[in-house]
């Protein structure tokens, strides 16, 4: 014959475990969501050389709050199996969402010219030059 205080331990018990999957299944949840919102990177532009012998690629993982955007421009050469990260900076556009106005990529030959446009910001330019190596330059006005 079973005992009243067996019931109820495995009453508990049960409780127990659907109240820890519930609260780790919340948890994993709101860290996935975190890292999608604010860590996760989000391609603005990819640009090839004429070439093709280059790719350089414009990332930026958006802010928690309202807040400059942090931007990574990688590039790839032709063959590569993974991008290089070359510059890494700070955009200010009053919050909003980035698109085809913050950035222009123009090359000539195997040189990059890199424009970002900001709203609360000087443009920064920038050139990565692939033809010894690959040299980065920051333009100033």
């Amino acid at each position: 014959m079973k005992n009243k205080n067996d019931t109820f331990n495995k009453t508990i018990n049960k409780r127990t475990i659907v109240l820890l999957t519930s609260i780790i299944t919340i948890v994993l949840i709101l860290g996935i969501l975190i890292y999608a919102i604010s860590f996760k990177q989000h391609t603005l532009a990819v640009s090839e050389s004429q070439d093709k012998s280059y790719k350089i690629t414009i990332k930026y993982s958006g802010p928690f709050t309202i807040g400059p955007e942090g931007i990574h421009i990688y590039y790839k050469k032709k063959g590569d199996f993974f991008e290089h990260k070359v510059i890494k900076t700070l955009l200010y556009n009053r919050g909003a969402s980035l698109d085809e106005s913050n950035y222009k990529i123009e090359w000539n030959d195997d040189t990059a010219k890199i424009t970002l446009h900001g709203e609360k910001q000087k443009d920064e330019i920038f050139d990565v030059d692939f033809s010894k190596g690959v040299k980065v330059t920051k333009e100033t006005e």
